[in-house]
């Protein structure tokens, strides 16, 4: 299942760090990145949900992707990385984003220029939560 690759994939490159805050990097951009390779986008934004229904697709999403985030988020909140925020929100927030990033990427004629602009808008966006 394409949800799964890309999880355990998200997992190898964030554990390639020891500091939590790399770690959530590393891991949202691997899955923008792993999202908009040819398989991967036409079955996990497009095939995905129009065949499963957005309902049982978005409950893969929150058994995989979703989870892995948020576990991560939850875990950098105890140790005081972020600021006070609803993980639960931020999760769904940070989702919603690279999944729109990740439409957005495929349809421009330079992917690769516009994967870096995304991850760094991500990077950005990510900063903005970080606590002080």
């Amino acid at each position: 299942m394409v949800q799964t690759e890309v999880a355990e994939r998200v997992e190898t490159e964030a554990a390639k760090s020891e500091d939590m805050w790399e770690q959530l990097l590393l891991g949202c951009h691997a899955f923008v990145s792993a999202a908009i390779e040819s398989p991967n986008r036409r079955i996990m934004l497009i095939d995905g949900p129009s065949v499963l229904g957005w309902e049982t697709w978005r409950k893969m999403n929150q058994q995989n992707s979703m989870r892995l985030l948020h576990d991560q988020l939850q875990l950098m909140k105890e140790y005081g990385y972020l600021k006070p925020v609803s993980i639960t929100s931020l999760t769904h927030l940070l989702s919603g984003a690279m999944n729109e990033a990740i439409l957005w990427v495929c349809q421009m004629p330079d992917q690769q220029q516009a994967l870096v602009e995304a991850t760094s808008s991500l990077t950005l966006m990510l900063e903005g939560f970080k606590a002080k």
